[in-house]
């Protein structure tokens, strides 16, 4: 109340002019009081006076403070001046309002202080307000990896790669390559090129031989030779982009050249192909990560084989009816390593083999060897296994020398079993499942000798080479071996579901609408459920949309909705989806042909999803998931969980298995957790079986604890699937996870006093996978720079339906991911030498889950000692129990040998090295010598 009192001659000191420095301190100290009622229109006569010949700084922040406090924020930042600093309520609430003004009303602002709040944005700290004005060009320099990678979620990934461009950060390689690589494709693009230029400049320069006769007729059933893919990677090579990472990679000193060009094999494979580089060569073929994989999973192998043992000799009762999952389960134990002293010890046991069992015993070599086809090392000896000294079958084995063996191909370890010459020129279905088409499947699981299993695909032995040549030309859109399996596929035989995986594989990520309605015409009048259900799936591999992850960003696909009239009109889902467009108008059946939501691919799909047909409803079910793999959109989710409720069991289980591969792996459990509660023994099993797919080698607690529960549950297929589930959940865990050995012992228990056989499958199942590949390997659908690997994906879908045929199973171990740490010194590096045998190289860490206080090592919970009754035998039937080694043995083999795995250092968990590196699998590029 005294400051009002003299508020009259404050206010005549300011009409007169008297003592003005004065006046305007007594304001300044009591403006809270003073400012709603002084004359503002005083202090305006004396701003414009001062403005004529002195600086206005103090009267125009006296003036925004009173308008300040009036509310009147519109007048307060008219008169703001920057040039005052000052640590009030005041002065950051009216940079709040300046910014706001600036993004929405920016024409009231005056020339100066447009210029003010474009400093302000310029500083790093204001980063969120760049983003909200989208003025990235703004944008002067970025401190580390984290700044981009926040940035990258935020921007458009076209307005993100510019500025990394624009900023020339060529030190951080990983966002440089994927600048140089997506502007390259997008001046394709945009130049309007048609389907057809690109076609013919496709042919030139991507080599392929002359067409035979069957690849002409090929073309004139419809089949392109050159499919998207294709015109995509010439695009790569033809358009500058390919010469670009070239340029780029030659710039680098000698150790970042290798980590570019390491980064290019894994996440551009098809650039790493074309881009030529006399020092990085193996690295950029992907020969080096071999050799390193190879040998960490030969040298390192940590199965305890006295736990398969005790295994074998306490379901021995019930040996005949479990042979199967004991293979499987050898399978997993050994997976990459070439360790195969299980076949060779229990020789009597695998002769006694018959029909399916005795194919997939075979098989499983190809996982067991699948690197023995590899070329990366020349050497002719190798280091024999420590397993090896208690398996010496032979005196001529034993008489060989210690350490060594000669180094063996797979076609060369086979050779007795494969066949020798063509029996018939026709398919014949007498031996569909004999070893010799056992062994050439296995051949084409480790991806070599092609050209001698292609002799074989109309002969007896059709089965084992078919799925071998589709998994040995996956993504290639082969248009002979498509039509040729085509052919086959229409003629509704026995077995012939082969045929409808191999055009899955071939011809996935190619999205070819003809083959696509091909298929459905198949599903539609077929009546074998098995030839239903493999050209269901192979629909789904391929609708797999490879291009939502990682060079886009998967807006168009995260937000699409495919609901909406417009969208299913006029929207535009893939560059190509004009011809997509034009074709589905001749092709698609009559009933459907009226429907504008054909005019694209996702209302191909959603109007099968609403098919009479069960198998074309699963079908849908499954593309929809391939086509929005982890894009996380909302649409697809909420028509997936209506399919859940679906009268047939199998699109429950596809539309489990399609939410896993849409919904990002954070909200998995979440998501999935109530359809635990399903009275739907498929839907249970189901749901287990995703969430161990997704979310492998986590040990995700709430996962864990979901599927624990489904041990109990009543139905033997839920318990099954629940093992496997969690099997791969628990991949090279220990008891730090909390329930660990809670869950190992009630599993043994399965093992040994279950009545159902089933339940015991998924039982043994979950033992194989917990110490899969000698303890040195997990499951995963991600590559080792954490993007989506694609072949990954498909190999889960051909796995899901094992219930169908068990031989699916050993697609699972395709998905094989190490969990090593290499740090490699560049040092030895030699032109002349492709072999890199002069770079000197070692184990720096092991990952695992969960670290224990004993540097995480993977504990091996034994089983529980149980007195197994005698019976008595009925008959002569004899059956020779498996064996794996005794104690005395495993001590002797278990000794430790100097290698420079030896050398290693302390392990890292595996949540540690994804916090960090977000790597399962990494090699460190380094010049100091150590």
């Amino acid at each position: 109340m005294d400051v009002l009192s003299i508020l009259p001659n404050i206010e005549y000191n300011l009409k007169k002019s008297i003592d003005l420095a004065a006046t305007l301190n007594t304001i300044a100290g009591n403006i809270e009081i003073l400012a709603p009622h002084i004359d503002i229109r005083l202090l305006h006569d004396i701003h414009e006076k001062i403005a004529a010949n002195g600086d206005t700084t103090s009267i125009s922040i006296l003036l925004s403070k009173i308008y300040f406090i009036r509310d009147d924020y519109r007048n307060s930042i008219a008169y703001f001046n920057g040039k005052h600093k000052e640590n009030s309520f005041y002065y950051h609430f009216i940079h709040i309002k300046l910014v706001d003004t600036y993004l929405n009303n920016r024409d009231t602002l005056s020339a100066e202080l447009i210029a003010y709040v474009e400093d302000i944005l310029e500083e790093e700290k204001n980063m969120g307000i760049i983003m909200e004005t989208k003025r990235y060009d703004m944008i002067k320099h970025v401190k580390d990896g984290n700044t981009l990678e926040f940035l990258k979620g935020m921007m458009e990934i076209e307005e993100f790669h510019r500025l990394v461009l624009h900023l020339d950060l060529r030190g951080e390689y990983r966002y440089f390559i994927d600048a140089l690589i997506y502007t390259e494709l997008l001046k394709c693009t945009e130049k309007g090129d048609t389907a057809e230029k690109d076609e013919e400049q496709a042919k030139d320069l991507v080599k392929h031989k002359e067409n035979t006769p069957i690849e002409n007729e090929a073309e004139r059933h419809g089949v392109r030779f050159i499919s998207y893919n294709d015109v995509e990677s010439a695009k790569f090579s033809c358009r500058g982009a390919v010469h670009a990472v070239e340029k780029y990679i030659a710039s680098l000193s000698v150790k970042e050249q290798f980590g570019a060009s390491y980064y290019v094999s894994e996440a551009f494979p098809q650039v790493a192909a074309h881009v030529r580089n006399a020092l990085t060569a193996e690295i950029l073929n992907g020969n080096f990560k071999r050799m390193l994989v190879k040998d960490f999973l030969q040298k390192n192998n940590k199965t305890n084989f006295s736990i398969f043992s005790s295994i074998a000799k306490g379901i021995k009762k019930n040996i005949k009816s479990l042979n199967l999952p004991l293979i499987f389960t050898n399978t997993f134990l050994n997976l990459c390593t070439g360790n195969d002293t299980f076949y060779r010890r229990n020789e009597n046991f695998f002769r006694g083999l018959k029909g399916w069992n005795k194919y997939i015993g075979i098989e499983c070599f190809g996982l067991i060897h699948i690197f023995s086809n590899d070329d990366t090392d020349n050497s002719s000896e190798v280091e024999a296994h420590p397993e090896e000294a208690a398996y010496k079958n032979t005196e001529e084995e034993e008489s060989k020398s210690s350490g060594s063996r000669e180094r063996l191909k797979l076609i060369e370890i086979l050779q007795d079993l494969l066949p020798s010459t063509i029996k018939s020129g026709e398919i014949t279905f007498d031996n569909v499942n004999s070893t010799e088409s056992a062994a050439l499947h296995a051949l084409g699981l480790a991806g070599k000798e092609t050209d001698f299993i292609f002799n074989f695909l109309d002969t007896e032995n059709f089965f084992g080479s078919t799925l071998g040549m589709g998994n040995a030309y996956f993504a290639t859109h082969n248009a002979m071996l498509t039509v040729k399996f085509l052919e086959n596929l229409k003629r509704e035989e026995l077995h012939f579901e082969c045929f409808a995986y191999a055009i899955g594989q071939i011809n996935a990520k190619s999205m070819d609408m003809k083959l696509l309605t091909e298929l459905e015409n198949i599903i539609r009048f077929s009546e074998h459920n098995r030839i239903a259900y493999s050209s269901a799936v192979a629909m789904a591999l391929i609708a797999l949309n490879d291009r939502s992850y990682p060079m886009y960003n998967a807006e168009e696909l995260r937000s699409y909705n495919f609901h909406s009239a417009e969208n299913a009109t006029t929207r535009d889902i893939k560059e190509h989806i004009d011809g997509i467009r034009a074709n589905s108008k001749h092709m698609l059946s009559k009933e459907y042909r009226n429907n504008d939501a054909l005019e694209n691919l996702v209302g191909y799909i959603l109007c099968l999803t609403k098919n009479q047909n069960a198998y074309l409803r699963l079908a849908g079910t499954l593309c929809l998931g391939t086509f929005f793999v982890k894009t996380g959109n909302v649409a697809v989710i909420d028509s997936l969980l209506n399919m859940v409720k679906d009268n047939s069991e199998d699109v429950r289980r596809a539309a489990i298995l399609s939410l896993g591969m849409v919904v990002r792996d954070e909200n998995l459990v979440s998501i999935l957790n109530f359809k635990v509660l399903s009275h739907c023994p498929f839907v249970r099993s189901a749901v287990a079986l995703t969430i161990g797919l997704f979310l492998c080698a986590s040990g995700n607690s709430e996962a864990v604890d979901l599927l624990e529960t489904l041990l109990y549950d009543s139905n033997p297929l839920v318990v099954q699937n629940a093992c496997i589930g969690l099997g791969l959940l628990l991949m090279q865990c220990n008891s730090c996870v909390s329930n660990f050995k809670r869950i190992v012992n009630k599993v043994d228990l399965i093992i040994l006093r279950s009545g159902d056989n089933s339940a015991k499958f998924g039982a043994l199942i979950f033992r194989g996978l917990i110490n899969l590949g000698g303890t040195n390997l997990i499951l995963s659908y991600k590559n080792s720079e954490n993007r989506i690997n694609y072949y990954n994906i498909c190999n889960y879908i051909l796995f899901y339906g094992f219930n169908y045929f068990y031989m699916l199973i050993i697609y699972l171990g395709l998905c094989y991911q190490p969990t090593a740490f290499f740090k490699v010194n560049v040092n030895g590096a030699n032109k002349d030498v492709k072999e890199y045998k002069n770079i000197k190289y070692k184990l720096v860490g092991k990952i695992l889950v969960e670290a224990s206080k004993k540097l995480g090592a993977v504990e091996d919970v034994s089983l529980p000692k149980r007195k197994v009754k005698k019976f008595r035998r009925r008959g002569n039937e004899q059956v020779e129990p498996c064996t794996c080694g005794d104690k005395e043995e495993d001590k002797e083999s278990g000794k430790k040998k100097e290698t420079y795995y030896v050398k290693s250092g302390g392990r890292l968990t595996l949540r540690e090295m994804m916090k960090t590196r977000k790597k399962d699998f990494s090699i460190e590029f380094t010049d100091d010598e150590e």
